[in-house]
């Protein structure tokens, strides 16, 4: 009869856990994320070439989120037309929007 409120208790604090605060992405973290978007039909690109440019915007501290997600897009911009017609043009957009998560996470509205 003591272990229902033990898995009660249990059940509890997983769910609260899951409901804190989002902590900010860290490099390495978007490193992860968008080095494995290439997979499937995308099998053929590179996605470290096309995920690292990212990180150089990420490394600059940026005065505010919409300067870092400006950023972003001068990423993605500046690498749309040469990834357009190739399997890179996927994970391209997939780095801009980890890219935006990133910045969404580590500065404030």
């Amino acid at each position: 009869m003591k272990l229902l409120p033990l898995t009660i208790l249990s059940a509890v604090l997983l769910f609260l856990g899951g409901c804190g605060p989002i902590k900010p992405m860290t490099e390495s973290e978007f490193k992860g994320f968008c080095y494995q978007s290439g997979d499937g039909r995308f099998g053929s690109c590179d996605t470290i070439s096309v995920c690292d440019p990212y990180t150089v915007a990420m490394n600059m501290q940026q005065p505010s989120l919409s300067k870092c997600l400006q950023e972003c897009e001068a990423v993605h911009g500046s690498q749309v037309w040469t990834y357009i017609l190739t399997d890179c043009a996927g994970p391209n957009d997939s780095a801009r929007d980890w890219c935006q998560r990133f910045c969404r996470t580590n500065y404030s509205k």
